[in-house]
């Protein structure tokens, strides 16, 4: 009986609320199930965190970013190779160019992913190096296995 009535307080403090705030129709919906979340985007694994560090010790976010997102399109489309440019990544996810290029060599000189600069061509114009990057999963995946003494701090930084 008490959990019935403090469900039955909830909701109707809810609806109260909604009522105050804006909408009071939307108090038939309370406590049903209405609204199915969408999720879009990347994953990244908590191990990340303590595995992608910078040299200061504290987690590379960066790189975390750059690296989730080629994960993500590695599982969508099954291809290792990507295409991007600093400008991109660096619009995507609200850091510097400085910062993604920064990252990017620290991925690379910790071979989670390589650079490929190719010249291009699309619609008979070329386009001289565009820059590809080449997920290597093989590494990826053993800096998710936990058993694995991976340390991105301790890898050749320049």
């Amino acid at each position: 009986m008490a959990t019935y009535r403090r469900l039955s307080v909830q909701r109707f403090l809810t609806c109260v609320t909604m009522f105050i705030s804006q909408n009071h129709s939307a108090c038939k919906y309370v406590g049903r199930n209405t609204i199915k979340p969408s999720f879009g985007g990347n994953l990244v694994p908590n191990i990340w965190y303590h595995k992608l560090l910078r040299p200061c010790g504290k987690s590379d976010t960066t790189a975390l970013a750059i690296l989730s997102e080629l994960v993500f399109l590695h599982r969508y489309n099954g291809d290792i190779e990507f295409r991007f440019n600093f400008k991109s990544l660096a619009a995507k996810f609200n850091f510097g160019i400085n910062q993604v290029r920064d990252a990017i060599v620290r991925l690379e000189s910790s071979n989670l992913v390589s650079r490929d600069l190719r010249t291009i061509t699309i619609q008979g114009r070329s386009f001289s190096n565009e820059m590809f990057l080449v997920l290597n999963i093989g590494n990826v995946q053993n800096i998710t296995n936990s058993d694995s003494n991976f340390n991105f701090s301790n890898s050749n930084n320049d």
